[in-house]
C-alpha cells in the first residue's frame, strides 16, 4: 500500500530504508509486516509511530536472523 509505505518512509527520518511491505491474513484479520534494512531503522520507525497520538496501530517488533 503506497500510503503505508509513504508514512513509514517519513517516520524513519532518513535513518535507513523500508525493504518490504507484506500484507498477511491472520486469525484476527489482516495485517501488514514492515521489513526495515536495519535494527536502527526499525527502532526509529517504532519510536516515531508510537509517539504520534493521532495514529492508531498495533505495533510489534520482531527480530529475524537468517
Amino acid at each position: 500500500d503506497d500510503e503505508l509505505l509513504a508514512l513509514c518512509n517519513v517516520a524513519i527520518n532518513n535513518v535507513g530504508s523500508i525493504v518490504r511491505l507484506t500484507r498477511q491474513n491472520i486469525s484476527t484479520g489482516s495485517c501488514w509486516f514492515v521489513e526495515c534494512n536495519s535494527i536502527e531503522t526499525a527502532r526509529t520507525l517504532l519510536s516515531t509511530l508510537r509517539d504520534c497520538p493521532e495514529i492508531f496501530f498495533q505495533i510489534e517488533f520482531r527480530l529475524n536472523y537468517c
